[in-house]
């Protein structure tokens, strides 16, 4: 869809994917992967398998650095990448296809730099958290609400009276990046906004009715780890 637009100068948010043939306002919920999706002149599925591949092979990466700043460790880093790498969470995001979820070298990224500009206090750091925080909500907002909680929460813990300023300008900054992209998102959900003589709500309901089972094995409840061979079923 976002290749589409980009090589065709369709624009808006408008599309007749979903909800067709009427259409509705979506938001691009893997914008990243979107974006990139154009400079690959290659079908979408093997662009979609390429970009799951380079996204596993960040996470260990940015994963491995963040080890090795944390533990100031060489071994420290070949270990944090490692295992987040082979996670069980990393082998979740492949095997649902959520684009987005499969970013998740957003998180270590934003640590590392949060932990770089507490230990050194130089505005570079500040100001590249300010940046991952925005990448991060933009790419996945469930990263974004992640990362923004762990770094309100290191910086209370490890409060520096000198540099309440530098996190209260990086915050700001974060802040006044994603705002416009949130409200474009969040508009996309308007209530009033109508499909087909059908209110959003009855839309949505419709698409409510029965149990959801797409991906059955995608999570488990407290009775399946007590009992793993009914899980197995």
């Amino acid at each position: 869809w976002m290749r589409t637009e980009l090589l065709h100068g369709v624009r808006g948010l408008h599309t007749t994917y979903v909800n067709f043939p009427v259409g509705m306002d979506l938001w691009p919920i893997e914008p990243l992967n979107g974006l990139v999706s154009p400079l690959l002149p290659m079908p979408v599925v093997a662009v979609a398998n390429l970009l799951a591949l380079v996204h596993v092979f960040l996470t260990g990466i940015v994963g491995g650095w963040f080890g090795a700043v944390v533990s100031r460790r060489r071994g420290g880093g070949y270990g944090a990448g490692a295992l987040l790498q082979a996670s069980a969470f990393m082998a979740f995001t492949l095997q649902v296809g959520v684009g987005g979820l499969r970013q998740v070298w957003w998180l270590p990224l934003g640590l590392t730099c949060l932990v770089k500009a507490r230990d050194t206090g130089l505005w570079r750091w500040f100001l590249a958290l300010a940046a991952v925080l925005i990448g991060a909500t933009l790419s996945c907002f469930y990263f974004g609400f992640f990362l923004g909680l762990a770094t309100a929460l290191y910086a209370l813990a490890t409060f520096l009276p000198r540099l309440a300023l530098k996190y209260a300008v990086a915050a700001s900054l974060a802040v006044l990046g994603e705002l416009g992209p949130v409200r474009t998102f969040t508009a996309t959900f308007n209530p009033d906004e109508r499909h087909d003589d059908v209110t959003f709500e009855r839309w949505m309901a419709d698409v409510g009715k029965g149990p959801l089972d797409t991906f059955p094995d995608a999570s488990v409840g407290p009775d399946e780890l007590l009992t793993p061979r009914d899980f197995r079923k």
